[in-house]
């Protein structure tokens, strides 16, 4: 598969054009899907944004996404049923839950192949890495419930946290000293960090899927998928630990990440949207169209790239996410297809008079190149 984006067509199509007004780009220009392997559902990437991992569960493998090109590359070969990835903050080495194999492969990112193998509890459904890079927390969906602690110095479970009910994803705060477990009993587990316990837990209006902490950490959404409070957000005050409100998102949200700014927040829905929402007003704005049965969601770090897991169409959704811009774009009759357009990958204004030439042109190619 080729890339195919660039700003070439939409440059010499201004040189040649005259337009009333002022055209402007949607918010999110979303490009075709790329394929991955089987029933794909984490997705991350490194922290240098230079690739992404996407766990594909029905293949037992990764599949490498290379943003600079839009090809995928790999696979790499891991356990049974993977279902989460999570990077070391310096990029080493990659952490992967395999679902089926009740343990977690350890990638070496340099080589492309699992160095070990760490044994934890049944059914890991999600993993995520402290923000120091020194611990790794595994969610166990089955069997006695909680959280699997790893030493990533040794690669060694150091600890087991008790939790709720059947946990299905977890979060460390941007501090590292508090992480939030989403449990399938319809409340989030509070750990301190620094004593490996869980504290009282949150109690919700219905079945979390996804957890994520805001940049300043002074909230987290959690998304509840169906039924009751369902396809909802919940949203949660971090110094009291309770839930301040919720926000309407599509069907089955699952999961959520925000951006760096903390502005906004995308929530990956089962019904193949990705729901934007504005934290400073608590509203979803006008959202993503993607594939089916999407998971999860990833951007990448000092762009605005991002990717979504397609589970039922065994594919990713890459996107240009530029809140910057109207998200009700008006485009000019210019001879190309909205598609073309998309197609070009440009993020940017052209200010074009009647009866004159092109006055002034920005243009800004996003960092997917």
């Amino acid at each position: 598969m080729k890339a195919r984006y660039g700003i070439s067509a939409v440059l010499g199509l201004a040189a040649a054009s005259v337009f009333v007004g002022v055209p402007a780009w949607a918010a999110t220009t979303v490009e075709p899907p790329v394929a991955v392997g089987s029933s794909p559902a984490g997705v991350a990437f490194n922290p240098s944004g230079t690739e992404a991992y996407i766990a594909n569960a029905g293949a037992n493998t990764l599949s490498v996404f290379d943003p600079s090109t839009g090809l995928i590359t790999g696979p790499i070969t891991v356990g049974s049923g993977p279902l989460s990835v999570a990077f070391l903050p310096n990029g080493s080495e990659a952490y992967v839950a395999n679902y089926n194999d009740n343990d977690v492969s350890v990638v070496d990112t340099a080589t492309s192949s699992v160095i070990t193998t760490i044994a934890v509890g049944s059914a890991p459904f999600f993993v995520a890495v402290s923000p120091d890079g020194s611990t790794a927390y595994v969610v166990n969906s089955a069997g006695s419930f909680g959280v699997s602690v790893i030493d990533t110095a040794t690669n060694a479970v150091t600890a087991t946290i008790p939790t709720g009910v059947a946990p299905v994803a977890v979060a460390f705060s941007p501090d590292g000293t508090k992480a939030y477990v989403a449990n399938s009993s319809g409340d989030v587990s509070v750990i301190d960090v620094a004593t490996a316990t869980a504290g009282t837990p949150i109690t919700l209006g219905d079945t979390p899927y996804g957890v994520a902490f805001s940049p300043d950490g002074t909230k987290a959404y959690v998304s509840q998928y169906g039924g009751g409070a369902g396809n909802t957000v919940a949203v949660i005050d971090t110094a009291t630990d309770t839930v301040t409100g919720t926000i309407t998102v599509g069907a089955g949200p699952e999961g959520i990440t925000f951006t760096a700014d903390g502005k906004f927040a995308l929530v990956a829905n089962s019904d193949e949207t990705v729901s934007v929402i504005d934290v400073a007003t608590g509203t979803a704005l006008t959202p993503i169209p993607v594939g089916n049965g999407a998971r999860l969601v990833a951007l990448q770090p000092g762009s605005t790239l991002g990717i979504v897991s397609n589970n039922l169409d065994n594919s990713i959704t890459p996107f240009l996410f530029d809140p910057d811009l109207p998200a009700t774009p008006t485009l000019p009759s210019t001879g190309l297809s909205t598609g073309q357009l998309a197609g070009a990958g440009l993020s940017g204004v052209l200010l074009l008079v009647v009866g004159a030439s092109l006055v002034a042109l920005r243009a800004r190619r996003t960092q997917f190149r």
